[in-house]
């Protein structure tokens, strides 16, 4: 009773906060990205997968770049990940991104990210001449700090806190701010993401001038249409500005190479990537194309993902995150499973001696067994700490398995280890 009270007391918070992130958007149209104010550097958007979104990313969040985009998006991570960013602009504008997330404890997740915008061969001119003055560089740069709590099972806090420093030829600024956010999962298909950005945030020059970063309010809306198949809208804010929207939609083909599609006011944006699961090891490439947010040209980013699963054999983590298996994989292409498989049932195969298979272990406190590869299947047993049974086959982060009943049934392989019979 009291975990149901407690939920509806979170619920009520949400609600809240949704009323009242509305309220301080109110207002109609698009707009421009806030450019040419301070800080407009962390308003380019990060990792391929979401810019081929349009942005449209708060609600779906959950891979090493929501520390970014919402960092209560990083209670979702379950293993070390990796994402770096390139992004070459015109003008001689560079635009990368790094970072890097770790769960930590039963309910938290910790990450690490730079966003970096650097500009070179910059003219300098005393007058109206033909020839510069002088050339110089200038470089804008964040470091996140930022962490994920799940509260109870879907819903999320985070808060990202951010250092600052940018150089401006013989000037320099240096300043911090942060950003809280929420992620709820209102059903497996449906996540709903808020999020209030630079609150605080300002830096000061060595010439003693303060600059202010305006606070932004983003809300996001992401819903599973099929298992393969999303679609996301994020609304932005900023003060004294119309309202933004941004649409984006992905679609998973073949089960490895992911088509994105995305609008926002400044255009169509699109992109695509390849997904590559190996063994203890998942990659993933993305790509997004799209107009400049500056100047209108043309500009293309790509982006490397990695995740390193944790042991499937010998010595495992003595606390497991997330004891109820439902969480989610790490890559994020959706919140479901992005298998296609028919998820009906078969009977158990024979084997002979020789070709036995392996035994696994359930190591989560309880453990649900789903008809199919993914959370969009229906649930047809729970597991037990400790319970053993034999393993079939592997598909991704998927382990099918044969239960004692003869029913064959499939589990995350992060909720359990291979063992010796």
């Amino acid at each position: 009773m009291d975990a149901i009270m407690k939920q509806k007391r979170y619920f009520g918070l949400v609600v809240l906060l949704g009323e009242l992130l509305w309220m301080s958007m109110a207002g109609s149209g698009l707009a421009q990205v806030a450019a040419g104010r301070p800080g407009a550097f962390l308003r380019i958007g990060v990792g391929a997968r979401a810019q081929g979104l349009g942005g449209a990313f708060t609600a779906i969040a959950q891979d090493a770049s929501a520390g970014y985009w919402n960092p209560a998006g990083l209670g979702q991570i379950n293993e070390l990940q990796f994402i770096a960013s390139y992004h070459k602009m015109s003008l001689d504008r560079l635009y990368n991104f790094a970072s890097a997330a770790a769960p930590v404890g039963m309910r938290g997740t910790v990450s690490l990210s730079w966003v970096g915008l650097s500009i070179t061969g910059i003219e300098g001119r005393s007058g109206n001449t033909a020839q510069p003055d002088f050339v110089f560089n200038n470089s804008e740069n964040a470091l996140y700090l930022s962490y994920a709590h799940r509260l109870f099972d879907g819903f999320y806090f985070g808060v990202s806190a951010k250092g600052i420093y940018q150089q401006m030829h013989q000037s320099s600024a240096f300043g911090a701010g942060f950003d809280v956010a929420l992620l709820y999962r209102v059903t497996d298909a449906i996540r709903l993401g808020l999020m209030v950005q630079d609150v605080s945030t300002q830096i000061q020059w060595d010439s003693g001038t303060r600059e202010v970063f305006p606070r932004a309010y983003r809300g996001g809306i992401a819903v599973n249409l099929e298992s393969n198949l999303v679609f996301s809208v994020d609304v932005l804010k900023y003060p004294q500005e119309n309202v933004q929207v941004v649409f984006g939609g992905e679609y998973l083909a073949l089960r490895r190479l992911p088509v994105r599609l995305g609008y926002t006011s400044q255009g169509m944006v699109a992109g695509g990537g390849i997904r590559l699961p190996m063994k203890n090891l998942f990659l993933q490439v993305d790509y997004a194309y799209g107009n400049d947010l500056l100047d209108g040209n043309q500009s293309h980013k790509i982006s490397v993902s990695l995740a390193f699963a944790g042991p499937q054999s010998g010595q495992r983590q003595s606390r497991p995150r997330q004891p109820d298996a439902d969480s989610d994989t790490w890559s994020g292409l959706q919140f479901k499973s992005l298998e296609d498989e028919s998820g009906t049932e078969e009977p158990a195969p024979v084997l002979k001696k020789a070709q036995m298979r392996p035994t696994v272990q359930v190591v989560a406190r309880v453990l649900n067994v789903r008809k199919g590869p993914g959370v969009t299947f229906a649930k047809i047993a729970r597991l037990r700490k400790g319970q053993r049974l034999q393993e079939l086959a592997r598909i991704d982060n998927w382990v099918k398995i044969q239960l004692p009943d003869g029913r064959i049934g499939w589990v995350h392989r992060k909720f359990v280890v291979r063992v010796r019979k």
